[in-house]
């Protein structure tokens, strides 16, 4: 009974605030407690507001501290350009306004059955990173953890997170209007997942950020407790109320917010053209990181990478050379991407895979170059390969379509080039 008392109680408080177009006062205290326990073994204390109480874990970090490949302390580099990233075109002016964001909970989905029974945040202030980290004992506690949370989130103007846009967010938008709490509104959402998946998708196995902090930004976690094992945890702590069964999750939590950090410095630097290659990382696709900037609207950065990384074009793969060209394309740089076309069907020779560049090139020097014969040349490449493919029985329907289509300009350049009837060739 004294149960649903408070329950009403607080819903009743909940509802009077939210009337106010306001949070509760979130300001209670981390104090000594009698029932602190085992919290304090983790750095964990009871933070107590009126009516309720939840765990409330901080860990504080020297900027000097280095976690993988990077130092906290180059979180001051950053701008504007990382904004670049994000969902709206709010003004960063540096690293103070971010706030790095992660949750546990207790199942995959965004429904109201999926509780966020951890919510870490982390941020730059002053000359620390601090990592707070709210974790709720039972549901009851959950209310004053998110009055808590929506009164830090005013504090910054962007949230950082990795696939936070479409769950973590999501989910504790959910939990506020469960409880009756006005939702804070959408943030400027810089959520490094796209980027990852942009830039590495063909390059690592996996876009986990335990494989992208490892192989791009030197981080070795050692044991760790997978993050799909935190919710068996948490069912376990439930039943047990043993402390020690969170101890990895805070941590596995807490490295997460921080790689968080030092993956923003990494992006800060792709966008600013200041990266690096490092020992014991992968190093970065300059090919892959020019289609990214262009696509981000960066297109002079775009040109600076990809220009560079052609200097050293014997060192780049067919799959490189496609996009280098495409890109030069787009750019209508048509003399760059011609020599690229030709260079990837060089690399081809005796396969089947080099139709598009043959065809690209057929094209470009009927009407960049109006060099017919050349544009017949590179015309008859490419019939001579489709008849190829035809033999094998590969892609039957679109490859006579394409047929005809080579035939159609194979009868156009020589009209253009007005060989006699008898020297023609007839390919039916």
């Amino acid at each position: 009974m004294n149960s649903l008392r408070d329950r009403l109680r607080r819903l009743t408080k909940a509802s009077d605030e939210q009337q106010a177009g306001q949070f509760p006062d979130a300001t209670g205290a981390v104090e000594p407690d009698a029932d602190d326990g085992e919290w304090r073994q983790l750095d964990a204390r009871i933070r107590r507001s009126e009516g309720g109480a939840f765990i409330l874990r901080t860990r504080r970090y020297p900027l000097e501290h280095r976690h993988g490949r990077y130092s906290l302390g180059e979180l001051n580099i950053i701008d504007d350009t990382l904004a670049t990233l994000a969902s709206a075109p709010v003004p960063l002016t540096d690293a103070s306004q971010l706030l790095f964001f992660d949750t546990e909970t207790t199942g995959l989905g965004v429904g109201t059955g999926n509780v966020p029974f951890m919510i870490g945040c982390g941020y730059a202030e002053g000359n620390q990173f601090i990592v707070e980290q709210l974790f709720i004992r039972s549901p009851t506690e959950e209310y004053y953890a998110l009055v808590y949370l929506g009164s830090l989130l005013k504090r910054f103007t962007h949230v950082v997170t990795y696939n936070g846009r479409s769950f973590d967010w999501p989910v504790l938008k959910n939990r506020f209007v469960l409880h009756r709490l006005q939702a804070p509104g959408d943030p400027a959402h810089l959520d490094f997942l796209y980027a990852a998946r942009s830039l590495w998708s063909r390059q690592l196995t996996s876009c986990k950020l335990t494989t992208v902090e490892e192989q791009k930004l030197g981080i070795i976690r050692g044991h760790d407790l997978p993050g799909s094992e935190a919710p068996e945890r948490y069912r376990q702590y439930l039943i047990t109320q043993r402390v020690k069964d969170m101890e990895e999750v805070f941590i596995h939590n807490e490295r997460d917010i921080v790689t968080l950090a030092v993956l923003a410095v990494h992006f800060q630097h792709l966008l600013s053209g200041t990266v690096r290659s490092a020992p014991h990382t992968v190093p970065e696709d300059e090919v892959r990181v020019a289609f990214w900037l262009d696509k981000l609207n960066l297109p002079s950065r775009a040109q600076e990478v990809l220009y560079g990384a052609l200097k050293q074009a014997g060192k780049l793969s067919r799959g490189q050379i496609l996009e280098a060209a495409s890109l030069c394309k787009k750019w209508h740089d048509y003399d760059r991407a011609a020599g690229l076309w030709q260079a990837y069907c060089k690399q081809s020779s005796g396969t089947l895979q080099a139709l598009e560049p043959l065809i690209e090139l057929a094209m470009y020097y009927e009407h960049r170059k109006r060099d017919m014969e050349a544009a017949l040349h590179w015309s008859l490449q490419a019939r001579s390969l489709l008849e190829r493919r035809l033999s094998l029985g590969r892609r039957q329907a679109s490859d006579r379509v394409r047929l005809h289509e080579i035939d159609h300009r194979l009868e156009r350049l020589r009209r253009k080039i007005d060989k006699p009837t008898q020297q023609m060739i007839h390919f039916h």
